[in-house]
């Protein structure tokens, strides 16, 4: 039986993780989740970029305690209040999180860099 072995030259994927926040601190499910699965995709060979705002809601967490093989990229400025959010046409966590900030983030990552997956999280 002969073994097919991958090719050395394969280039891996590169992978824009967008999250609503920078998943820190781990006491929330959603962010636990988040960050092991980024990480376990980055494991496997994948190049994640990982875009999110700091936590609004608790400011305790630090990307030391992340996978240091995904580029965690804090977008700058902060996310809306819950309460503006109310008067928002959008969901809640669009209210929320979608800033110019991350708009201008975004468009950043795309002027300077071709993804080959953008995943919404």
């Amino acid at each position: 039986m002969q073994t097919v072995k991958p090719s050395s030259n394969t280039m891996a994927l590169s992978i824009l993780w967008l999250g609503r926040i920078i998943p820190v601190p781990f006491n929330a499910g959603d962010r636990v989740y988040s960050a092991h699965l980024a990480a376990a995709v980055a494991r496997q060979g994948a190049d994640v970029v990982f875009l999110g705002l700091n936590n609004p809601d608790e400011g305790d967490g630090r990307l030391s305690d992340l996978d240091r093989r995904v580029q965690w990229r804090i977008v700058p400025g902060a996310a809306r209040s819950r309460l503006r959010s109310l008067f928002s046409r959008l969901p809640m966590v669009g209210a929320r999180f979608a800033t110019a900030q991350y708009r201008k983030a975004l468009a950043r990552e795309f002027a300077s860099h071709d993804y080959d997956v953008v995943i919404f999280d």
